[in-house]
């Protein structure tokens, strides 16, 4: 990176000193261009070095840069979009990403949060997706539906505390030790150590009710994420936080819009055939 940013501040100054000796118009504008590409190289490899710093600090206190040089691995950042991280995708590689993440109603299908985090995981982003939902709606869903990715004790009891019901589904980290058939599933007993929230949530995800709630949230969810597909953005073209962001606003105020359309529709011939 260090040579990536040496090399492209050379390549600005060089470009600089061309700009007023062309006597072509034309050549000059394509030099100011140029040079504005170059300058923009910089300011992107400036900031991810400054990202790239902020995160070995943080891994410093965690004590997880002692774990990350035993196990030989490096922290990285990209050069092109230093807002992004390096997340696993679903073809098992690695990539620069950013975790979008979408709340849906179950009964319309329709988008009523929208947020976009830079850690790879969905672990404890429930809760503050409830907090913008409170901010925009006005008040806060009676249940919540969330998979495996979402389990977190600390979230299970913000969720709870909100006044909101959590499903989430519990992983079972069990099963690969050789479980036997006749034997109660372990995630479903409350523990000694559990939180009244967590030992509720347990035994709230033992019923059958539970299981068929999260049969109707992944439903939910796929057809967002297959939209989102369908308009060609899993890969953004834009780069940073705020510009992702303002993307996929774009991208529900017209989903949501076409789902009011067909919510319309229904209705009226519903009305239509009652009469």
């Amino acid at each position: 990176m260090e040579r990536h940013l040496a090399e492209a501040r050379e390549q600005v100054e060089s470009l600089r000193k061309h700009v007023d000796d062309a006597s072509n118009p034309n050549n000059r504008r394509q030099r100011k261009a140029k040079e504005r590409a170059a300058r923009e190289r910089v300011e992107r490899l400036e900031a991810a070095k400054q990202q790239l710093a902020d995160m070995e600090q943080q891994a410093e206190k965690s004590g997880r840069a002692a774990k990350n040089k035993k196990a030989g691995k490096e922290m990285r950042v990209s050069e092109t979009d230093p807002q992004a991280r390096v997340m696993k995708m679903a073809n098992g590689g690695f990539n620069p990403a950013y975790n979008a993440q979408f709340c849906t109603d179950t009964g319309s299908n329709i988008v009523t949060g929208v947020q976009v985090w830079q850690q790879g995981n969905d672990a404890g982003l429930a809760s503050p997706m409830l907090d913008e939902i409170y901010t925009q709606q006005g008040q806060m869903p009676e249940e919540t539906l969330n998979d495996t990715g979402y389990y977190s004790s600390d979230d299970v009891v913000a969720i709870t505390q909100k006044g909101c019901t959590p499903y989430i589904a519990i992983p079972n980290i069990f099963k690969s030790k050789g479980q036997a058939e006749n034997e109660p599933d372990l995630r479903y007993v409350p523990r000694s150590d559990d939180p009244p929230a967590m030992a509720a949530l347990r035994l709230r995800m033992a019923s059958q009710e539970a299981h068929e709630r999260l049969v109707k949230r992944s439903a939910v969810a796929e057809l967002v994420h297959a939209a989102l597909d369908q308009c060609g953005l899993s890969r953004m073209r834009v780069r940073g936080i705020a510009k992702v962001k303002t993307v996929l606003l774009w991208f529900v105020l017209v989903h949501n819009w076409i789902r009011t359309r067909l919510l319309r529709k229904m209705l009226s011939l519903a009305a239509a055939t009652s009469s």
